[in-house]
């Protein structure tokens, strides 16, 4: 079998992720990475014992593939030279700050025949492949996603964390939106933190919470439907069982002249474990099986546009506060979360 050539582009913290992985898909062949600090690409080629350049065009006529780990301002510009070198992409989301770029870049990869896939790695865990077969008739759907997370800081946090839990929840309840409130706090109109809901012709409401600022850890999805409560956490990303909370009832409690009357519920508590697979690696062997031409889409590339276009329309619509600086204390490192 013929390796697929790979080359990483941007080996910040996801993108090292991204190579580390790669070495353990059998697949493929990590050509070399890019970045243009000279000190990081040092100890990530020392680390990884691959050569590196401070040139991203450096890979052209050595790789099949790139992943395009840099900072979202640069996605657009180095995706659209790489298309037009015939390099299939793998391009971490937000794919571009607009709307407009990203279907440029879209319809120049499918004229050229070339894969380009968007890097929404939550389409692959575990948690989130199984969600579908389990949400029926969605009636109230609240994500949060939430921590002190200062790796990005070239866009607002609809773009860097919302966009997760945007993709998911318009993959779950196929309706038009007919109400869209969002409210954010930030400064020099980026947005740290940012609130949305969403309401459905379908009559579910959506509520949406992301933020940068909190330093706790939240990445979590409640799903109320007819009958049942399903919660999963996606905190810990090879930890996805759900909790499904079925048939519940309630017996109100009333006083009458001092006297009480209990209250009790009677609920069915399900948990259902899933198979832990690492999310990242399941995402660069399906893009490598569909630039092999093994596998299909898992998402298309409309998936894509709609979820950057509702994100672009909340920033647009949003009503941002701007706030004195925050002396956020960090407690917490930031990691490759998503």
């Amino acid at each position: 079998m013929t390796r697929v050539k790979v080359g990483v582009v941007g080996v910040g913290v996801m993108g090292l992720y991204h190579a580390l992985q790669y070495l353990r898909l059998p697949e493929v062949e990590l050509v070399g990475v890019c970045d243009n600090s000279a000190e990081r690409l040092a100890i990530v080629t020392s680390q990884l014992r691959v050569p590196g350049w401070r040139d991203y065009r450096e890979l052209v006529g050595r790789v099949d593939v790139v992943s395009l780990a840099v900072p979202t301002s640069l996605h657009y510009p180095l995706a659209l030279d790489l298309l037009r070198s015939g390099i299939h992409l793998l391009v971490e989301k937000p794919i571009t700050t607009t709307v407009e770029e990203a279907e440029e870049l879209a319809e120049l990869s499918q004229r050229l025949g070339l894969v380009l896939q968007v890097g929404h790695i939550m389409r692959f865990y575990p948690s989130v492949r199984e969600l579908p077969s389990l949400v029926r008739q969605p009636v109230c759907l609240q994500a949060r996603r939430m921590g002190p997370n200062g790796r990005v800081t070239d866009i607002g946090v609809i773009l860097d964390l919302m966009i997760h839990d945007i993709d998911i929840i318009l993959g779950l309840t196929d309706s038009e939106i007919e109400v869209l409130h969002v409210v954010g706090a930030g400064r020099r109109g980026l947005e740290d933190f940012a609130q949305a809901q969403i309401g459905f012709r379908s009559g579910c409401l959506a509520t949406l919470t992301a933020s940068r600022l909190s330093q706790t850890v939240v990445r979590t999805l409640e799903i109320t439907q007819p009958g049942e409560v399903i919660w999963v956490d996606f905190g810990d990303e090879r930890d996805q069982d759900f909790v499904i909370h079925r048939g519940s009832s309630t017996d109100y409690a009333v006083s009458d002249g001092g006297r009480a009357y209990r209250t009790h519920s009677r609920t069915t508590v399900e948990r259902v474990s899933m198979h832990r697979e690492n999310p990242l690696r399941l995402e660069l062997a399906h893009f490598i099986g569909r630039v092999r031409g093994l596998v299909e889409p898992i998402a298309t590339m409309e998936d894509d546009l709609k979820a950057l276009r509702l994100a672009v329309r909340m920033q647009r619509e949003m009503h941002l506060v701007e706030v004195p600086r925050l002396q956020v204390p960090q407690l917490w490192k930031a990691g490759g979360r998503a």
